[in-house]
């Protein structure tokens, strides 16, 4: 599923009202909004970026070090601008006491998001933002996909050529 501009404006409405739990979750609200816009933006994968720690995203120089990442590869990678200062603001809100080896998106103190704990919130923002899911999809991971086709589309509309470009996504 590639998003529509409408769909991820819709998408993002819905994330950015997520409530959280004091109980269950005491950062969602926090944590989700940031989340899923790296997601979108920067084309990781969802377990590379919720396995991120502390120590692997620079805020300073605006990345994110994915380790032992798909096929055991380390990678860097950038973060957009606004979405680093939102990070600076996610630091300073939950990790004022963590160590470096804290997961950097959590819902819990020590405890990482789960894939499940991902899937379940995305499913209900899909919801909230009327965006039907069919079985098939939308999934998490077309983020992804949507990420590089947007990509495609702006070099398209700079003139860049694409042959020469393709690389740079692979990368």
């Amino acid at each position: 599923h590639i998003y529509t501009p409408e769909e991820l404006q819709r998408f993002f409405a819905a994330v950015d009202a997520s409530k959280s739990v004091p109980s269950e979750c005491p950062y969602r609200s926090l944590v989700m909004p940031v989340f899923f816009r790296i997601l979108y933006t920067s084309g990781m994968r969802v377990s590379e970026l919720r396995l991120a720690r502390v120590q692997d995203v620079n805020l300073s120089k605006g990345y994110i070090q994915v380790r032992e990442g798909k096929n055991h590869k380390d990678r860097f990678i950038p973060i957009h601008p606004e979405l680093v200062t939102s990070c600076v603001r996610l630091k300073t809100q939950i990790h004022s006491g963590s160590s470096e080896d804290e997961f950097f998106f959590m819902v819990y103190p020590g405890r990482e998001m789960t894939l499940q704990n991902i899937y379940h919130n995305f499913r209900r923002y899909l919801d909230k933002a009327g965006i039907p899911h069919t079985g098939r999809g939308p999934r998490v991971h077309d983020f992804r996909h949507t990420y590089c086709v947007n990509l495609l589309l702006k070099w398209t509309e700079e003139g860049k050529d694409l042959m020469a470009y393709l690389p740079y996504i692979r990368t």
